[in-house]
């Protein structure tokens, strides 16, 4: 909630800084094996990704997705595919993915 009061939607960036905190907690509870900080982690990691995928939808629908055409979905899909494979982001992958899937059944329509 922010300082007037007022919640805003899901958010990648908020969704990708709790990750990281997460990922931390997890790390310092490998380390030091506190089974508290690993699950601690592991849970902020499970609400950043959902946070991640609702600001994906969320998005997907104000960019009106369904409306581009294929070559230019496609290209985008595989790029972010790409992308989020070296990045190691997963979310970007499967954006990847669900573009190039709409990409090919515009194409067979």
């Amino acid at each position: 909630m922010s300082s007037t009061g007022v919640t805003s939607g899901p958010s990648q960036i908020g969704g990708h800084v709790v990750w990281i905190k997460g990922a931390m907690n997890e790390m310092v509870g490998r380390m030091s094996g506190s089974e508290s900080w690993k699950t601690s982690g592991r849970a902020d990691q499970a609400h950043a990704i959902a946070e991640m995928r609702a600001a994906k939808s969320e998005g997907d629908t104000k960019i009106r997705l369904e409306d581009r055409g294929p070559t230019m979905l496609q290209m985008e899909g595989r790029m972010e595919g790409v992308a989020g494979m070296m990045l190691g982001c997963q979310g970007m992958v499967e954006r990847g993915a669900q573009k190039c899937e709409t990409a090919r059944r515009k194409k067979t329509t």
